[in-house]
């Protein structure tokens, strides 16, 4: 099969994989400050690339140069992969073995060419070798990683296991049925899982620029959903939620509640103990809100020292009880400023969405109770009736 000779195949592969080069460098060129672990990624793929040139250059160059360089580029690329998968998903990272294992590969490789054993050791050495190393690759993004990394990087995993598959195919061709000498006198199949690892470059390099995409995604959302200080919702957010919430609260006649929460005395807190301590207390009382409600419920800063809260599906009392807990929970828990415990409390007003509701007459119902908590004292929860 002429038309698959591996001479050609590696050619074309070598073109594609400097393409591929290219395209990750310019996603290391606008990210490089952003995220860590892109430098290993970009490694990753231009040693890959070096590495298939330097075999692309045989009968040219001397086999040992050809062979040996060669395998021992492309063996570290997937060092490159391991390395910078770790520090992009935020894993730690034991490398000693990687050194160890880069350190001794070129030396076994020279002594398989040197000897002249056949082409097929050579492959399972190399299979053999890398295969490990894209299976640590997946543990990290399956196992290891956070849920919302391993969001972000599912299709880097899923790129992976399909080279692992390739990887898997090649050693058990290898085993049963490769009799050349010279790799690049071999016919298919090994043509065909050459061109399929070829496929497996290009997938893989276009998820790392989706996973890159997905994590600018993510940072922009956060951004423009979460509030910086405490790390909660934000008003906007909270509105979104709020419409959500009511469009079910419509079809399902749960009861919808809300609690604004405001830090008693917060300005005197502040002017007693400054700026930054005063964001401390908003950090402390976020936390206590946070181990108060259930996971259905949805918290955020409605601005300067007021916080909202949506609680879905809860019955009137229910959500009394809730409230008087967290009320509770906020002045027993004295905050800890440098060494020094300090009280600090809230108020919480209490209203319920009805069938005809919108956000802002459940905010002003809400103020209405919150306003007749402090009247009556602070430090406690009122029911807007």
């Amino acid at each position: 099969m002429h038309s698959l000779d591996m001479k050609t195949i590696i050619t074309v592969y070598v073109l594609i994989s400097y393409a591929c080069s290219a395209m990750l460098i310019v996603v290391y060129t606008h990210n490089k400050h952003k995220f860590q672990g892109l430098t290993y990624l970009l490694a990753w793929s231009l040693s890959f690339s070096v590495g298939l040139n330097v075999a692309a250059l045989y009968p040219v160059s001397p086999p040992l140069i050809s062979t040996v360089v060669s395998n021992t580029l492309m063996f570290a690329s997937g060092v490159f992969l391991v390395f910078g998968m770790a520090r992009y998903l935020g894993l730690k990272l034991e490398r000693r073995i990687y050194y160890i294992a880069l350190a001794i590969f070129p030396f076994i490789y020279f002594f398989l060419v040197k000897n002249q054993y056949p082409i097929y050791t050579r492959i399972i050495f190399f299979n053999g070798m890398i295969l490990p190393v894209y299976l640590h690759v997946a543990y990290l993004i399956f196992i290891k990683a956070s849920s919302q990394r391993r969001k972000q990087a599912s299709i880097v995993g899923q790129a992976v296991m399909l080279f692992l598959a390739v990887i898997a195919l090649r050693i058990f061709y290898s085993l049963s049925d490769i009799k050349s000498i010279e790799y690049f006198n071999i016919q298919t199949p090994e043509n065909i899982l050459v061109i399929l690892s070829m496929i497996c470059v290009i997938f893989l390099t276009f998820s790392l620029q989706l996973m890159n995409n997905s994590r600018l995604y993510f940072e922009v959302e956060y951004l423009a959903t979460i509030d910086p200080l405490t790390k909660v919702y934000n008003r906007r957010r909270i509105e979104d939620i709020v419409h959500t919430q009511l469009c079910n609260h419509e079809s399902d006649k749960k009861s919808l509640h809300l609690f604004l929460i405001d830090v008693d005395h917060f300005k005197k807190f502040n002017d007693n103990y400054g700026h930054i301590n005063g964001d401390s207390g908003l950090v402390h009382i976020t936390n206590i809100i946070k181990r108060s409600i259930r996971k259905c419920d949805s918290v955020g800063r409605w601005g300067g020292e007021e916080f909202v809260v949506i609680l879905p599906g809860l019955t009137r009392d229910e959500a009394i009880k809730i409230a008087a807990r967290l009320v509770k929970s906020v002045c027993n828990e004295k905050i800890d400023l440098n060494g020094r415990l300090v009280e600090i409390s809230i108020s919480l007003g209490i209203a319920t969405f009805t069938k005809n509701s919108s956000l802002q007459s459940v905010i002003n119902q809400a103020d209405i109770a919150l306003y007749k908590a402090k009247e009556n004292g602070r430090n406690r929860h009122e029911v807007y009736s």
